[in-house]
Parts: structure tokens; sequence; C-alpha cells
């Protein structure tokens, strides 16, 4: 997906038609879906009401007539979506940028991270790689859940639902260690089987926060000092549910926003705002920049993790 001209001065009207085709698709998927509504209303009322195979017949075709105006509007409103308000701010803020919101991190890749338990339905999109002031990155909306009957009934538990960023520092070095804020419920391990110590720290009121797990104790202590978990203290007052692991020159992050898609309008129903939507996107943004401002400065404040020649 590329950008389709550029937003500039004297290029508006590449704007004004590229937001006139969000609007139309829009209109569409809405159509769509108050026929489909109708529908289900002409079907039941048919049944139940007047027994009438006719109506129920004609009900029938109102939601084949929805599906055909609905069917694929989906997917197109997003390609417009991140055409207009998406790709272009992401070029204009970080280098090197990978962006593909149809993929995202694999089920393997997200195991690997150390974060939260893997069940058995994953959900992935919104890829991103690039680099911010040196430091590369890659996000991705993620959805882990876990689909449970107990031979009655199913249901399904949400292990994890928002976005992670892993990032790179490849002038440090640090051994396997977690933090997990209260409310990050479904925890994954580091690697594999292999199974780290809990770590009690100094601050009787970090300790209440949050859980620190390390293969080597020793190393948690050096890494978290009353910096590092004051600006922890930080994020996890921003996100709530929050998890943190720093594996060899690897951070790796994830937090929960059950209501909310990185780089996404939360539904189509709602009128688009081009102002609106360009502070939301810059939001998403500013936050990985901010994510990004906090590690290095805790970590270029810490001198055992520097790199000797």
């Amino acid at each position: 997906m590329g950008i389709q001209g550029e937003y500039r001065a004297g290029a508006g009207s590449y704007l004004y038609e590229d937001m006139n085709k969000l609007k139309e698709i829009r209109a569409r998927g809405l159509t769509g879906t108050c026929l489909m509504i109708i529908s289900f209303v002409i079907i039941l009322y048919s049944i139940v009401i007047l027994f009438s195979a006719p109506i129920g017949i004609f009900g029938c075709v109102v939601f084949l007539v929805g599906l055909y105006f609905f069917w694929g509007t989906n997917k197109k409103f997003k390609i417009q979506y991140k055409k207009i308000f998406v790709e272009k701010q992401l070029r204009d803020n970080f280098k090197n940028v990978i962006y593909d919101w149809s993929t995202g991190f694999s089920e393997n890749q997200v195991a690997s991270f150390g974060l939260c338990d893997i069940g058995n339905r994953f959900r992935s999109e919104d890829y991103l790689r690039a680099e911010y002031e040196g430091i590369n990155f890659e996000q991705s909306d993620v959805t882990v859940q876990d689909v449970r009957s107990n031979g009655r009934s199913t249901y399904t538990v949400t292990y994890f639902k928002g976005r992670m960023i892993t990032f790179d520092f490849p002038e440090k070095f640090v051994s396997s260690v977690q933090i997990f804020s209260e409310q990050f419920k479904h925890r994954g391990r580091p690697f594999g089987n292999m199974r780290p110590q809990k770590v009690e720290m100094e601050s009787v009121q970090f300790n209440k926060k949050f859980d620190v797990l390390a293969l080597v104790p020793h190393d948690a202590f050096y890494l978290l000092t009353p910096h590092f978990m004051e600006k922890i203290e930080g994020l996890s007052r921003k996100y709530g549910s929050i998890a943190l692991h720093i594996a060899g020159n690897r951070v790796f992050m994830g937090f929960n926003e059950p209501t909310h898609n990185a780089f996404d309008v939360d539904n189509m129903i709602k009128e688009i705002s081009y102002p609106e939507q360009m502070e939301a996107v810059k939001k998403d943004i500013d936050d990985i920049k901010n994510i990004i401002e906090i590690l290095r400065d805790v970590y270029n404040s810490n001198d055992y993790y520097q790199v000797t020649d």
C-alpha cells in the first residue's frame, strides 16, 4: 500500500477526493448493516406473528441485498483509512518504515516475547517496523484468547488484547528480567520451560504493584534502580495492565487496550472527522516515541549495562 499523491499545499484535491471516497465506503457499509438488521426483523416477524413464508422470503432477499452492500466494505474502509491518516504520519515520524496493516506478529514470535500465555485463538495485525532516534522497533496489535468448554457451554477467556512492541538496544546487555503489573494476569515464560525466580525489590510499594521475575536475581537488582521503577510506575498509571521483558539486547513490552486498536478507527458508525483521526493516530505514534525515550533514558543512566571493550 502506498500513498497516492502528496498532501501538501496546492494538492488539497487529493485529500478531498480521498475523504470523499472514505465517506462513500462508510455510507455503503452502513446501508448494508441497516438492511441486514431490517431483514432480521422481517424474518422474525414473519415466523413468530404472521406465519407467512412469502414475507420470510422477502426478508431473506433484503438480507442478501444488505450483504451485497456490506461485503468487502470493512477491508476497503481500512485500506482507505490507513492511506489517509496513518501511512504518511508514520513516515514523517520514523525512519525505515515498513508497515502492513493486514499482518502482524506470528504466534511463535509472541510466545518468544515472554509477555503473555498463549491460548488457542490468536490474531495480530497492524505490523510496523521502523527506527526512532537510532532505536529499531517492531509493533503489532495482538489478541490472544483461550476458548474453553465445560461440556455444557463454551466461553472465551481473553489473555491479552492490546499492543506488543519490541525494541533493540544493541549497545546493552541484560539477562532475562520480567516485570508484570498486578492487573496483568496471564503471564508468559521467558524461554521455554525455564522457570525464573520471583524477586522482591527493596521498595515495598513497588512490590505491591508489580511482580518481578528473573533467571538471575542479581540482574533484576541492577536493572530496577529507583529511577527505572519510577518510570515503570508511570507507564502503569498510563496504560494499566502492562508487561515488560528485558532479554539479551532486546526489550519486549505489552499493554492491554481492550477497547482500542492502534492506528485504527474505533468504529465505522461514527462520522469521520479529519482533525480527530489525525490526532488519534498522532497519539498512537507518540506512545511509541515516549516509551523509547523512557527506556533509553533508563539504559543510559545505568553503567552496569554499558558494553566495554
